[in-house]
């Protein structure tokens, strides 16, 4: 595979991708049920941490953002959460 991504204007060859774990540490997939069942239908400690390991920014009605406003991405995640999975979480 030698897909072109092209960000800023900036061009880049992509060598390779990936969803299995024995190729990279940070691949792999797990099913919106899987993730219910472990981390959300449960009586588990109730924080969360989320890491960047990239330069990061978000886009709010047009504007990017370039720190994190927990708010603001967690009402996002549970917006694509919702978008995506059978298993509805629910509105805020």
């Amino acid at each position: 595979m030698k897909e072109e991504v092209v960000l800023a204007g900036a061009s880049f060859q992509v060598a390779g991708i990936t969803v299995k774990p024995e190729e990279h540490a940070w691949a792999g997939m797990t099913a919106f049920e899987e993730i219910y069942n472990r981390y959300i239908d449960c009586q588990v400690d109730k924080k969360v941490g989320i890491y960047f390991h990239s330069p990061t920014t978000f886009r709010v009605r047009g504007n990017n953002y370039p720190l994190p406003d927990p708010r603001k991405v967690f009402l996002n995640l549970l917006n694509k959460w919702n978008m995506y999975s059978p298993v509805h979480l629910g509105d805020c």
